[in-house]
């Protein structure tokens, strides 16, 4: 599966980081690329969630990843880690693009 350019462009450049949102979720800390092939493993996001892919989290309880299912653009959005469901999924963005456009910008 392939991820988004600016997913990956994001990790090349950066590695991951922190910040804040404007919508749901309010903050976001996106995991740099070796702890999120290690939080997608320790979550057994997989198993539990068939379809999405951890890319970080809120600074708490819930994770925020691609929603894979439907095919490209992979929509962003944010589960509670206990229990994932889909059902319970918030903040949807689109796309990846749409996601950062949301990143509060400084004052």
């Amino acid at each position: 599966m392939e991820l988004p350019s600016e997913y990956l462009e994001l990790l090349r450049s950066s590695d991951g980081g922190s910040a804040q949102l404007s919508g749901y979720p309010n903050y976001v800390r996106i995991w740099s690329a070796r702890s999120a092939i290690e939080q997608n493993q320790a979550y057994e996001i997989q198993s539990c969630l068939p379809g999405f892919i951890g890319i970080g989290d809120n600074g708490g309880s819930e994770l925020v990843g691609f929603d894979t299912r439907f095919g490209e653009p992979y929509r962003v959005c944010t589960i509670p880690s206990m229990p994932m469901a889909w059902e319970d999924a918030l903040g949807d963005a689109i796309d990846f693009p749409t996601f950062i456009r949301r990143l509060s910008k400084p004052g």
